[in-house]
């Protein structure tokens, strides 16, 4: 089922994949955009993907059980949108706690549609519709596309000062691949563990699958770290690294989470890059480790100028924008490491999904 915002106080342009203003004519679909809920299939990677989307004549219900005729409320049900996800509806979010339990709750996909994507499958005064809906490239076109509805809602401008056009990582635009280096409480093939110093122990995973832990460990200031060696050109053709980082409770909204204050590092062949703080940067997206709990994961993307030294965020989508640091160029690099660095007591951190795009 689908509801839609952008016309109230959540914009479309502030949402958790930290896309910033969407400008309409960069990059396909615009404004026409969506939030998924932190149930739907391949939440974990779902920012910047694109789906179709369809109005479905039928009866749904709410996260609550009252159910809804919809049978009259489709323009066209063989007309349909692309939509790119932009943001996230989680079921546990306080500052909207009733309305995220309604819609993103239940056992159904949730998609929250811009305005712009609702208004042109059914009138906006229907509030939620039934859907069907599929992934498609970013650049497909429908068979039968939806249209603007006379008297459309208007567009909202961009902040003085906004960039134009900011560089963009969305998946059309990068194609390096994934390198998995620890994921299903495994260290992946091709990576070693060269932690020192640490001392270990676990918890289930962010993917929550039976068998999926989370690196978990004590690391003490400056005289240990966690570490992930590889081979040399394991960054190549890569442009950033992911990972997440279990952050405890985090409160009315969000400003109680507990990133943990580590640095993150490169290192090579010819030594190591300069530390980056991991609080510096903003997470991408959010997942509690159950349906209904509020204590939650932080997924970061770290793009590799970042990660090597520089400025946040530093967005690339080209992996020859990044040449290498610490003397290293991209293919002497072979390790990550995550240390205390700037912390002032030891730090208890625990890690899943480390990747490198």
């Amino acid at each position: 089922m689908a509801t839609f915002f952008g016309t109230d106080s959540w914009s479309i342009h502030e949402g958790g994949c930290n896309f910033g203003y969407i400008w309409t004519d960069q990059g396909l679909p615009g404004w026409d955009t969506a939030a998924v809920n932190d149930g739907f299939p391949g939440y974990l990677d779902s920012c910047g993907k694109c789906f179709e989307v369809q109005c479905e004549a039928t009866t749904t219900s709410d996260g609550y059980g009252e159910s809804m005729d919809r049978r009259e409320a489709c323009r066209d049900t063989s007309a349909s949108v692309i939509v790119r996800v932009v943001d996230t509806c989680p079921c546990v979010y306080p500052p909207n706690a009733w309305s995220n339990r309604r819609w993103c709750c239940g056992e159904r996909d949730h998609m929250d549609l811009s305005v712009w994507a609702f208004e042109k499958l059914a009138d906006v005064k229907w509030g939620v519709i039934p859907i069907k809906y599929r992934e498609v490239a970013c650049t497909d076109t429908p068979r039968r596309k939806a249209i603007d509805p006379y008297g459309a809602t208007p567009g909202q401008y961009a902040p003085a000062g906004t960039p134009y056009h900011p560089t963009r990582d969305w998946p059309e635009l990068h194609s390096g691949g994934e390198q998995d280096v620890y994921r299903w409480g495994h260290v992946a093939s091709g990576f070693v563990d060269s932690s020192k110093g640490i001392s270990r122990s676990s918890m289930p995973g962010v993917e929550r699958d039976e068998g999926s832990n989370a690196y978990c460990a004590t690391v003490t200031q400056k005289s240990s770290m966690i570490r992930f060696t590889g081979w040399s050109g394991a960054f190549s053709g890569k442009i950033a690294v992911e990972a997440w980082f279990y952050v405890n409770t985090i409160g009315y909204d969000g400003s109680q989470a507990q990133v943990p204050d580590i640095s993150i590092r490169l290192d090579g062949n010819n030594g190591a890059c300069p530390s980056v703080r991991l609080q510096k940067a903003k997470p991408q997206l959010f997942y509690p480790t159950c349906r209904t709990c509020t204590d939650y994961w932080f997924g970061y993307r770290l793009y590799l100028p970042f990660v090597g030294g520089g400025d946040y965020p530093t967005v690339i989508n080209d992996p020859a924008d990044f040449s290498g640091c610490g003397d290293n160029t991209v293919w002497e690099l072979q390790a990550i490491t995550f240390a205390a660095t700037w912390a002032d007591r030891d730090v208890l951190v625990c890690l899943d999904r480390v990747r490198l795009v």
